[in-house]
């Protein structure tokens, strides 16, 4: 506004007043044409918006599907699939340029009416200019510096209108971007909470409703209390809502009826980041970070110094397949852990949140990678860490039932007619 609309706006106030000076109805005309062109430039530049906002739109589609592409492309060559998503992205591609090109052919065709509005304008100004002057109600001086401001003031009046259109159209990109941005956030963090401090562990789902889709429910009425210490462990076949509670717990989510309490403190309550630095998580993906080995294993303890990241990895038996490698903690792990197996991956995650020392600690089939020997011995590892503090352990398979305080069997609603509570709490220990 500063760089391009004021000083040519100041300019169009300032040509006005000059020709009003030489001659009343000339500075009318001017007035009436700068007006008119403005308007029209405003009235088409707007329209411009929707369609700019359609092919934002269709652009982003196709990153996104290129994105996911590039994301599973050992996936594609699997299945040997190149072909397929060839012609697969076509469409995408086709309703991008399908929009542009509407987009770009609307432009142009407000310029070119500009254009001719401008022109038009001009002439008509200058005709009746210079009958003014044969009529010597002008000077030839005044016709000269009418003819040299007309000009300018053409030419500003062009490069303002294609300002205005150029903003139009950006205006429907941004749009569409701050669409997403401006979606209220389901999951709200209350700042005033955030000096809250996990002291015991206590962990209560109490009467919770929740649905990803409204015509399937995952919970209905759901209960689940473990006490500070415990050792928990859910089962259940796939769909019934195992990770799903994890996320409840960690705030991710948010139920649509009843509440999550961590130590008697709701946690909608707190400050999420405040809860998630004192909950050691390790989720059934292995995500790493390209990046070292000794920086993903800090990652859950920023401070941690290299004794501690070698301890905690010789006791979750990572320390000798880690030192195999050339540069041993210092080694770059690649794209997905492209450079580890399953294993080597899970081994790392589960370093990563040991090394925490979180009051509260939840696996979600952190595991399902290693053999029964390797399960033993990571499990002994982190039995003896977190002796006192409560776990929440996910797993289809888990042959430590004996060392868990409960364990529990979440079912399917439509497995038992009118099952208010899908769940199963047996008493172990």
């Amino acid at each position: 506004f500063l760089t391009t609309f004021l000083p040519i706006l100041f300019m169009f106030f300032l040509s006005l007043i000059f020709f009003w000076k030489i001659h009343w109805f000339l500075g009318f005309l001017v007035m009436l044409w700068v007006a008119l062109h403005l308007v029209v430039t405003l009235i088409v530049s707007k329209k411009c918006i929707g369609k700019s906002n359609t092919y934002a739109s269709a652009k982003a589609l196709v990153h996104g599907k290129i994105v996911d592409l590039l994301l599973n492309i050992k996936l594609v060559k699997n299945f040997v699939s190149q072909g397929h998503e060839k012609e697969y992205l076509k469409t995408f591609q086709f309703q991008e340029k399908s929009s542009g090109k509407r987009l770009f052919l609307y432009l142009e065709k407000v310029r070119l009416l500009l254009g001719i509005l401008s022109i038009s304008a001009l002439v008509c100004v200058f005709i009746i200019s210079y009958s003014k002057w044969q009529g010597h109600w002008i000077s030839t001086g005044d016709l000269i510096f009418i003819t040299f401001l007309l000009m300018q003031l053409t030419s500003h009046l062009w490069y303002l209108s294609m300002e205005i259109l150029r903003f139009f159209e950006e205006l429907g990109v941004v749009q569409q971007a701050l669409f997403f941005l401006s979606q209220e956030n389901d999951v709200k963090d209350h700042i005033k909470s955030s000096v809250f401090q996990i002291k015991k562990g206590n962990i209560t789902l109490k009467d919770i409703h929740f649905y990803y889709q409204k015509d399937s429910l995952i919970f209905e009425n759901f209960n689940l209390s473990i006490l500070a210490g415990e050792k928990v462990l859910l089962q259940g076949v796939s769909g019934v809502g195992k990770s799903t509670i994890i996320q409840l717990v960690l705030g991710h989510i948010t139920p649509l009826l009843g509440s999550i309490l961590i130590d008697n403190q709701k946690i909608h309550q707190l400050d999420k980041n405040v809860l998630r630095k004192q909950i050691a998580v390790v989720h059934q993906g292995s995500s790493l970070f390209h990046r070292t080995i000794e920086e993903n294993i800090r990652y859950g303890k920023q401070n941690a110094s290299i004794d501690e990241i070698i301890e905690i990895a010789k006791l979750l038996d990572c320390h000798d397949f880690i030192m195999s490698f050339e540069k041993g903690y210092q080694t770059v792990i690649e794209e997905n852990g492209a450079n580890l197996s399953g294993g080597q991956k899970q081994k790392i995650c589960l370093a990563r949140a040991l090394i925490k020392n979180a009051p509260i600690l939840l696996l979600d089939e952190a595991t399902s990678a290693l053999d029964l020997q390797a399960e033993k011995q990571v499990f002994d590892a982190i039995f003896n860490l977190h002796l006192n503090k409560t776990m929440l352990i996910v797993a289809h398979k888990f042959p430590f039932e004996s060392k868990m305080d409960q364990m529990c069997l979440l079912r399917n609603p439509s497995q038992s007619e009118k099952m208010k509570t899908h769940f199963i709490q047996t008493e172990l220990v």
